[in-house]
């Protein structure tokens, strides 16, 4: 639910300016009802919107700013939940992103596969155009969550994109070291879709931690940034990325002595 957020009074004047200006001025058009309507509004329609808040389903929008700045904040309001992961290759995010989108609603967008069935060049970290094809993408995209993996993979892609798209809700790196990411892409085999060679895999986790020192400077910053150690049994990684996500149910049960107070 979008909720236009606007205090009586600029309402008040819009709407006087609006009916001076009409070339057929509607007889309710004056201050008397227009304030008999915010009242109805009041009473009828904003407990509607305060009990879809409640579950997190309303979005403000400030609406006293310029239709320009308003259509801007609408367009945003509009994207999906976004959520980063990102990690060296062989860190394990693949499996945690998988298992992250299957327990809590998302699906799985993989930058380097995105690019791919683009046209784009995997390879060049500098390509605006990339990126902005990815904002492009999630405007059209139905799904209110979505998870984006191996993005972004500098600090110049994250600014492009918190930029002209929306600020990630989460960002997940999940940490590993070079030796660890090899002993699991050994224990997959040759066989794997995702097995690299040693010497490649090393390169690849190197360029990772030299691209991405100044990048998670960055969203430690700017964004809500879970630094996870991805060296741990799958489970444990889970666990804690779970938590993150997952809202905190508290269930209170009370004696048939509990006061009422306790009980409210």
């Amino acid at each position: 639910m979008l909720f236009y957020d606007v205090s009586e009074e600029t309402l008040l004047e819009r709407c006087l300016v609006r009916a001076s200006n009409s070339l057929q001025q509607r007889e309710d058009d004056n201050e008397e009802t227009l304030k008999k309507r915010l009242r109805a509004f009041k009473e009828l329609s904003r407990p509607v919107v305060d009990l879809y808040a409640r579950f997190g389903k309303v979005k403000h929008i400030d609406a006293s700013k310029s239709v320009n700045e308003v259509f801007e904040e609408t367009k945003k309001a509009m994207l999906p939940q976004v959520f980063f992961m990102i990690g060296p290759k062989g860190s394990g995010k693949s499996t945690v992103a998988k298992e992250l989108a299957q327990r809590t609603n998302m699906i799985v967008l993989n930058f380097d596969g995105f690019l791919r069935a683009k046209g784009f060049d995997v390879n060049d970290y500098d390509d605006e155009d990339a990126t902005m094809a990815l904002v492009k993408h999630l405007v059209n995209e139905t799904n209110p969550r979505v998870l984006l993996e191996d993005f972004p993979r500098n600090e110049k892609q994250a600014r492009l994109f918190i930029k002209n798209c929306v600020t990630p809700s989460e960002v997940f790196y999940i940490r590993c070291s070079k030796d660890i990411c090899q002993e699991r892409l050994l224990e997959i085999g040759s066989g794997h879709p995702s097995y690299v060679p040693s010497a490649l895999l090393s390169k690849q986790v190197k360029r990772f931690y030299e691209t991405s020192a100044a990048l998670i400077a960055y969203l430690k910053k700017n964004t809500s940034f879970f630094e996870i150690n991805g060296e741990r049994i799958l489970a444990n990684v889970l666990k804690e990325v779970f938590s993150v996500v997952e809202p905190t149910v508290i269930h209170i049960r009370t004696g048939g002595n509990a006061s009422n107070d306790l009980r409210k």
